[in-house]
């Protein structure tokens, strides 16, 4: 039987999941690096002599999209794109938003953020960002029973403090970014004719079309709960409480899983933070964990949402809205994925999957999308 030819999206979907599973084993037959038989629960000791902040700790590059969940559905968050630079480049550069950061650190009730900070310096990242959200890209004309199209352009900054004790970590995260401009729609549309997909033509109805500046504060606690090495295995169990003010106005709480070959220490481990785009912290690792990682994860996510500006809207009119009383509230969010090493680099894969946003129309439907980051560190 003739199948006929295969599409650009299903070739590199083939090609994408048969490197993660050539890649699949990840204990069998590896000796756990390092230090056999020690626990991933640093001493304080240990903590206070990291090394010192890099002017280059690292950067990673991160693509979501619906093509990596292994379907070919495009709506709902249909990709994402964003750069990591991580080390004290990061809070000196001229774009840099840390000085803003810091001063909401240290006004607002965040006592955490400055009871360590004589023990050891905050770790920094900067972050550019792309994210784009459709309904049906197919009609031309606005479509009031499906989310709304959206895009987000941003720069955040980030800072993450370890705890003495070694089992607490603390971040912050300041975003500033547009809403509505014509970035996501060429980006779109260019990826579109890359793989032989329907031109995307509703742009001109997206929320806040044309511009409109936004902004989202977010703070976390890390804690690891558990841990465990053996000679060739490992294992993290950690918790994640937070919460943001912005145009995603939420508070969340989630319990992350890792096991197999574990070289870093636990708080490089952060599938928790990922949230309409890759949110990587600027988690620190110099002196502490050199290896090479190869394990799976699991992260399990409640969240209650407040607002959320992609389908709400923020002061500028848009033609698709939906009301705070159309939106569920009340989120879970569930997330396997993998870490493989790279010959220089590690990549790692998420395939994610969230409950109903909208409670009416043709968007009570489940949320899913996979994706891929390539990361280094230094």
């Amino acid at each position: 039987m003739n199948a006929g030819p295969i599409s650009p999206r299903r070739a590199i979907q083939t090609l994408l999941f048969t490197v993660l599973l050539g890649f699949a084993p990840v204990s069998v037959g590896w000796e756990y690096p390092d230090q056999p038989g020690r626990s991933g629960w640093p001493q304080h000791d240990e903590v206070a002599n990291l090394d010192a902040e890099p002017w280059n700790s690292g950067w990673s590059i991160a693509v979501d999209n619906d093509l990596l969940a292994g379907h070919d559905k495009d709506r709902d968050y249909t990709g994402g794109l964003a750069v990591t630079l991580g080390g004290k480049r990061a809070s000196e550069s001229a774009l840099s938003l840390d000085p803003a950061l810091s001063w909401l650190n240290r006004k607002l009730p965040t006592g955490a953020f400055h009871a360590v900070e004589g023990e050891r310096p905050p770790d920094h990242s900067l972050q550019f960002g792309l994210a784009v959200f459709t309904p049906d890209i197919r009609q031309a004309g606005p479509v009031h029973d499906d989310r709304p199209y959206a895009s987000l352009a941003w720069l955040s900054n980030s800072q993450y403090l370890l705890h003495p004790l070694g089992s607490e970590a603390f971040q912050s995260t300041l975003t500033v970014g547009l809403l509505g401009t014509s970035i996501g729609e060429w980006t779109h549309k260019a990826v579109h004719r890359l793989v032989g997909s329907d031109r995307p033509e509703g742009y001109a109805h997206q929320i806040s079309d044309d511009g409109e500046l936004t902004a989202r504060y977010a703070l976390a606690y890390h804690r690891l709960l558990a841990s465990g090495r053996g000679e060739r295995s490992g294992y993290d169990v950690k918790l994640m409480a937070g919460g943001s003010i912005g145009y995603l106005t939420e508070a969340d709480v989630s319990l992350g899983i890792r096991w197999g070959r574990i070289a870093t220490p636990w708080w490089r481990f952060y599938p928790d933070v990922a949230d309409y785009g890759a949110q990587p912290p600027a988690a620190p690792s110099a002196g502490y964990g050199r290896g090479r990682d190869r394990y799976l994860w699991a992260n399990f996510k409640l969240r209650a949402r407040a607002y959320n500006a992609l389908l709400q809207g923020q002061f500028r009119d848009s033609p698709v809205t939906w009301s705070s009383s159309d939106l569920h509230h009340l989120q879970a969010e569930v997330a396997v994925g993998l870490v493989i090493p790279l010959p220089g680099f590690d990549l790692n894969y998420a395939f994610r999957v969230q409950t109903r946003e909208i409670r009416h129309g043709q968007q009570p439907r489940f949320v899913t999308w996979g994706g891929v980051t390539l990361s280094r560190s230094f």
